[in-house]
């Protein structure tokens, strides 16, 4: 579980505007298809998620769900007294600011259906690559009766309902958390997982993946890494790329810039020094590949770093 952890360690959450969704009983909320990755975590009540073709999920208080872009969602509040919901589009209802970082909506009228904390997050590793990329079926996790599930999503709430100096980055580090949590859920499973994700609980490539995290200054010619996973070249660069959506010698490139980057932010070490550490032997060399992955060269990093 080694290049797990390595590959979890350097990924990355950015938390875009959420909303608290008030679904009164009865009723429901339809949302349109998303172009990101959505979250929605259940903090009161009961109901039916409906999401594409997928047979529907049943929501409960400290539910977490998250939705791979594209699925058309309706959530169906529980109705105390049975009998079918009325159907209400997103763009409906009413919407109160609570304060700056977060939006209530109130659908319909009558008693507590289903309150959700809805929106949107950017959760990657690498250059962009999703951490939830090709994840076919919406992922719904209870946590319930997991204190540290529970606490984080609260902890995380109370960050963008009242946001304070470093509310942006705490709530980016608590959103981490909790999608680290759902991600301990998904290693259980035998089905429905991201492709990375079963791909590194796959020996063979884990132990190139951990090779390439371990010692981003080594070579790491293809054929080496085929060979540690005792694979031939076009069987381990097939299986490697259908799981990383990107090949070993870019997955790579992004490991030893990502360790470039944080050497120069976190330590006075020369940018030839730097280069060194991460495979380079020529300082130009490394001060383009450096430039071509972040857009700036690695004393600009620097100095933007340290201000």
């Amino acid at each position: 579980m080694l290049a797990m952890e390595k590959l979890l360690s350097g990924f990355d959450v950015r938390v875009a505007a959420f909303e608290v969704c008030d679904v009164r009983g009865g009723w429901c909320l339809d949302l349109a298809p998303a172009d990101d990755l959505a979250l929605h975590y259940v903090l009161a009540g009961r109901g039916t998620l409906r999401s594409g073709d997928f047979a529907p999920m049943r929501l409960e208080p400290a539910t977490v769900v998250v939705v791979p872009p594209g699925p058309r969602r309706t959530f169906i509040a529980g109705r105390p007294n049975g009998g079918e919901p009325v159907p209400v589009e997103s763009s409906d209802g009413c919407c109160m600011p609570l304060t700056q970082g977060l939006v209530r909506r109130e659908i319909g009228n009558g008693s507590q259906g289903l309150l959700l904390a809805s929106g949107g997050i950017a959760a990657t590793y690498g250059d962009g690559t999703g951490v939830f990329d090709r994840l076919h079926d919406p992922v719904i996790e209870c946590f319930a009766n997991c204190h540290t599930g529970s606490n984080a999503f609260r902890a995380l709430l109370d960050e963008l309902v009242d946001p304070r100096l470093g509310s942006r980055a705490l709530a980016e580090t608590l959103m981490k958390q909790c999608l680290i949590l759902v991600l301990r859920r998904l290693v259980q499973r035998q089905e429905d997982r991201p492709p990375w994700l079963a791909a590194l609980q796959d020996p063979r490539l884990a132990q190139a993946v951990e090779a390439m995290l371990e010692e981003p200054e080594a070579p790491h010619r293809l054929e080496d890494l085929a060979a540690v996973a005792g694979m031939s070249r076009a069987s381990f660069s097939a299986h490697f790329i259908a799981a990383f959506g990107q090949s070993p010698h870019d997955f790579l490139v992004e490991s030893r810039m990502r360790r470039a980057a944080k050497l120069l932010q976190t330590t006075n070490l020369p940018v030839k020094t730097v280069a060194a550490k991460v495979g380079y032997r020529s300082r130009s060399n490394f001060t383009r590949a450096f430039k071509a992955f972040y857009g700036t060269v690695p004393a600009g990093s620097r100095s933007t770093a340290a201000e």
